[in-house]
């Protein structure tokens, strides 16, 4: 009987251990990495085109709210600005 030659695969993934993994990895972190950069920097601006988007940021600027120490903060401000944010979104002109 004849021995089979011995397959340097690593794991239980049956592919070759070695650069093909490596460089696959990098390329993957590479794509993640420029797929976020795409997102914040060219995607998520847009949002500020769309008419609710724009109502909010500009609400929250007209009355010097720092939105970013409100953020799941229980405090009687939060209450009052959400309250009147969502007040504004609910009676805010559509045209």
């Amino acid at each position: 009987m004849k021995k089979l030659p011995h397959n340097s695969s690593s794991g239980t993934s049956g592919r070759p251990s070695g650069r093909p993994g490596v460089l696959r990895s990098w390329g993957l972190l590479l794509a993640w990495i420029v797929g976020i950069w795409c997102f914040v920097f060219l995607l998520a601006p847009l949002a500020r085109h769309f008419q609710p988007v724009r109502t909010l940021t500009d609400f929250i600027r007209a009355n010097d709210i720092d939105a970013g120490a409100y953020f799941y903060t229980e405090v009687e401000e939060f209450a009052v600005a959400e309250h009147a944010i969502r007040d504004t979104m609910t009676h805010a002109n559509t045209e």
